[in-house]
């Protein structure tokens, strides 16, 4: 009778050590998967916000939520969405989508130009000229463009309403770094206009 119970009790111990194993958690490394943008840091000359670096991102955050993405507009990309705007201009390069989750009121394509700042290690951007714009940019329906480097400044960005009223500006440039230096591929950076 005690080998009997001897024997049955293995077969249990090890029911329940594989239970044991399978329930345990995996600890997964949290420096792997940030929960927080990195922030630009920045100052300001004359109430204008100027950037002192480079920071990159494929995302907008506004009021804590994604507001907006750029990426590259390829055609499996485009053949997810019913409808996208399109600019076609005489620039050749690649073609990037600006992915809307907010209304964008009063849409803007814009060409960026910068004012470097005297006693200061940085660049202040301003909108030059408008060279598309839409009334409201909705949520789901992309903005293609063709969008071409000039040099190691931006040159392009969009601009647009928010729901509080107020006009944003953001310069957008392709990401020239190696992927272990920085990650993403464009460099978003809001501006005062």
């Amino acid at each position: 009778m005690k080998n009997i119970k001897i024997f049955l009790l293995i077969p249990i111990l090890l029911f329940l050590v594989g239970c044991e194993y399978h329930l345990s958690t995996v600890d997964y490394n949290s420096a792997d998967t940030p929960n927080e943008l990195p922030i630009a840091e920045t100052n300001e000359v004359n109430d204008k916000i100027v950037f002192d670096f480079n920071i990159e991102t494929d995302e907008v955050l506004i009021d804590g939520r994604v507001a907006w993405s750029v990426v590259f507009a390829t055609e499996v990309l485009l053949s997810e969405y019913d409808l996208y705007v399109e600019f076609l201009d005489n620039e050749v390069g690649n073609r990037i989508a600006i992915l809307p989750y907010i209304v964008m009121y009063d849409f803007r394509w814009i060409e960026v130009g910068n004012i470097m700042i005297d006693g200061v290690f940085g660049t202040q951007f301003y909108e030059r000229s408008v060279l598309y714009s839409v009334d409201n940019l909705l949520p789901s329906i992309p903005f293609v463009v063709t969008h071409r480097e000039l040099g190691i400044l931006p040159h392009r960005g969009i601009s647009f309403v928010d729901e509080s009223g107020e006009r944003r500006y953001f310069a957008i440039m392709r990401n020239q770094a190696e992927p272990t230096e920085r990650l993403g591929n464009f460099i978003i950076r809001e501006f005062d206009n």
